[in-house]
């Protein structure tokens, strides 16, 4: 296969020109008034080291207000209220007329009418506009995301359409760098809004080439909401496990417990670790394997290691004076595999602790076959001693949703004992749950749950696509099941029949390249989250798909938490 420049390095260099555009518009010294949700994001496109080349002296937290002689002050905002509240109280309040410096007010990635508005009285504030970084990389190279975790909320709630637009703008950023119209495959309610909205956006926009070329014939654009169960069941993948237990967070880092981690090592004062997961060769191979064939994983690597460290040691002096340029890489991936050994046997025992085992066994329980008029002892005896409220949540859900909804008398005792047990304040949670149609009553007089929050009937789906597995291997994977060990997700499993039935059942918009073309490269972007087990599937079982896109990762905790209060 032909080495192929990876979208994440793309996207970043994309972004990054956007910001040094900007920057060098503006003549003499910067400070940059950082929105702390936002640094973070940023942090993965751009560096302090790289901004202070670019003349910026200054990084500051929008929370922390400090005074700064410079000539420019630029605040980057996220688009929130919360940021307009921060901004004018800790920095535009304060100004004096003395003040000679110029504000600018950026907005990512754009601004609103109304936050504009509100800005408006602030005499101080020389420019507001838009700064469009839309797509972050992950830790992955292939794999990048718009970080838009409150779409779900937002759609399934708000009934707000707005984030789909966001979508829609995002696709015809990256079509821009494509130097061509793409093939777009869509299925799903929420998919087909965003190819309506991206007509109108192309027929208003002149097309215009920007930065490096992404090289995309066509895109493949699936809704999340078609398949609601995958998220909340326990991942199984490396990759997965990590994000279960640990949370990868937009920076692709995990932070461990020091005292779990290294429990023979001397004392610390640090509580944490943070392990970064990005450009880590070592993750990238291990990342798609079922936890439970990561040994023999790690053992072959380890192997691959000592044959290397073998060769070395029978080098000539002057051979190894070529070689040496290798030791230190060598060096990295032995450190990789003691930290990559040790989050597993760390997750391996998470998964064997009572409450963990019990949770995959009652997922397993209620895929092959649940009564939708009886509570699950488990998840009961669960909530009584007020366990992982959002792992009892996700098993809840699961039951409604593979049973099509509960019983009414079930319900109510899954919602009482649940409030009893972790505070009337986890109502308002509750209830969004069952708007969204994660929980419903069996009749079809649900008042909560709308119609269209509804799309899936899990025996049908069960029955065509095959979804629950019997017979599969964790070490020699044959199908994606695998990934959560007997369950294949509903969503690759419409991505898998695509390919296989020529798109029967998708909508095809024709791009400007012919659709039948024996090379493609694809990019599959999920509207609503893909887990990290599912993106394995992609990459292990579907390599006609080259990139990944997605509104944001998911997992399980990540899916409830989208329904909190924002």
């Amino acid at each position: 296969m032909l080495e192929r420049k990876s979208i994440a390095s793309i996207i970043t260099s994309y972004d990054q020109k956007m910001i040094f555009d900007i920057l060098s518009s503006y003549d003499g010294s910067k400070a940059i008034v950082w929105d702390r949700k936002l640094m973070k994001q940023m942090n993965v496109i751009i560096s302090p080291k790289v901004l202070a080349e670019r003349a910026v002296s200054s990084n500051l937290a929008l929370d922390e207000p400090v005074d700064v002689k410079v000539d420019h002050v630029i605040y980057l905002l996220a688009p929130t209220l919360d940021s307009i509240t921060m901004l004018t109280q800790n920095f535009l309040k304060p100004l004096t007329k003395n003040d000679k410096r110029l504000h600018h007010v950026m907005f990512v990635p754009e601004v609103s009418h109304n936050l504009r508005e509100k800005l408006k009285p602030f005499k101080g504030v020389e420019s507001i506009t838009s700064l469009p970084i839309r797509w972050f990389p992950t830790e992955n190279p292939l794999f990048i995301t718009l970080n838009q975790p409150n779409l779900l909320y937002k759609i399934l709630i708000d009934e707000d359409w707005l984030e789909l637009y966001k979508c829609a703008n995002s696709i015809y950023q990256l079509e821009r760098q494509m130097g061509q119209v793409p093939t777009i495959r869509c299925k799903g309610e929420w998919s087909a809004k965003i190819v309506e909205m991206l007509k109108k956006i192309r027929m208003s926009n002149e097309k215009v080439e920007l930065g490096e070329k992404l090289d995309v014939d066509e895109i493949i654009l699936i809704d999340r909401w078609l398949d609601p169960i995958t998220p909340v069941l326990t991942q199984l993948t490396f990759g997965g496990c990590i994000d279960e237990f640990y949370s990868i967070d937009v920076q692709g880092k995990i932070r461990v417990p020091s005292k779990e981690y290294d429990a023979s090592g001397p004392s610390t004062n640090e509580q944490h670790i943070d392990i970064h997961l990005n450009n880590d060769e070592l993750y990238d191979q291990l990342q798609d394997q079922h936890i439970y064939a990561i040994g023999s994983k790690i053992r072959e690597v380890l192997n691959e290691l000592r044959e290397e460290e073998k060769q070395l040691q029978t080098l000539s002096v002057a051979e190894m004076k070529v070689h040496i340029k290798s030791i230190p890489k060598l060096i990295k991936k032995k450190h990789s595999v003691d930290t990559f050994t040790r989050v597993a046997e760390m997750i391996q025992a998470g998964l064997v602790d009572d409450f963990n085992f019990g949770i995959i066994q009652c997922e397993k329980e209620i895929l092959s076959g649940c009564p939708s008029d009886k509570m699950i002892p488990f998840i009961e005896n669960a909530i009584i001693e007020a366990k992982h409220s959002f792992r009892i949540l996700r098993l809840i859900c699961l039951h409604s949703l593979v049973c099509n909804g509960l019983k009414s008398a079930v319900l109510q005792s899954y919602r009482k004992l649940f409030i009893q047990s972790y505070g009337v304040e986890m109502l308002a949670l509750w209830t969004r749950l069952q708007i969204a149609g994660l929980i419903k009553e069996e009749s079809q007089t649900d008042k909560l749950s709308r119609k269209y929050n509804n799309p899936m009937n899990f025996s049908s789906a069960n029955r065509q696509m095959k979804l629950v597995i019997n017979e599969f291997s964790e070490n020699n994977p044959k199908d994606t099941s695998y990934a959560y060990s007997g369950y294949a997700s509903l969503l690759i499993r419409y991505i898998e029949a695509g390919f296989h039935n020529g798109w029967r059942d998708w909508t095809t918009i024709n791009g400007s390249i012919p659709v039948a073309r024996s090379s493609m490269n694809r990019l599959l972007f999920v509207v609503g989250g893909i887990t990290r087990a599912e993106m394995s599937c992609v990459r292990t079982f579907l390599p006609m798909i080259q990139f990944c896109s997605t509104t944001n990762v998911l997992s399980g905790d990540k899916l409830i938490q989208a329904f909190q209060s924002l």
